[in-house]
């Protein structure tokens, strides 16, 4: 995948906003999110629009999401320049009033766990400021 705009979908699919949490259990401070939908090849724009999103915090998105496509890829960049990417997140079963991405990182492994809200997070996380 590149970064960059992303290659518009043409899916005839209509297109709903909804509010996602997302929340950095990463490890790492955040200097660029950007999500793509799982069937397209392209990185979308970096969602923090220049905030770092340091370790323990959270950001509250509004997405527009295509009812057709509910699967997507995240990638994260860190603030030294690594990345790290999840793909395939499925948000199908999650409410369109919103909801919260958790994204863990063991050092290995990435795991994006979805959750209805910020009630269902184990650890103490504070807004992005």
């Amino acid at each position: 995948r590149s970064s960059g705009n992303r290659s518009r979908n043409r899916s005839r699919g209509r297109y709903i906003q909804i509010p996602v949490t997302v929340v950095n259990g990463t490890g790492v401070d955040i200097a660029a999110l950007r999500l793509s939908g799982a069937s397209l090849d392209e990185w979308g724009d970096d969602l923090l629009d220049g905030e770092i999103m340091t370790h323990g915090t959270y950001a509250e998105l509004l997405l527009n999401v295509d009812e057709d496509n509910l699967a997507w890829d995240m990638q994260v960049e860190d603030t030294d320049g690594n990345s790290l990417e999840w793909y395939d997140i499925d948000i199908s079963d999650m409410p369109s009033d919103g909801f919260v991405i958790e994204l863990l990182w063991d050092g290995s492994e990435g795991t994006a766990n979805l959750l209805e809200d910020m009630t269902q997070l184990e650890g103490d996380y504070s807004a992005v400021q």
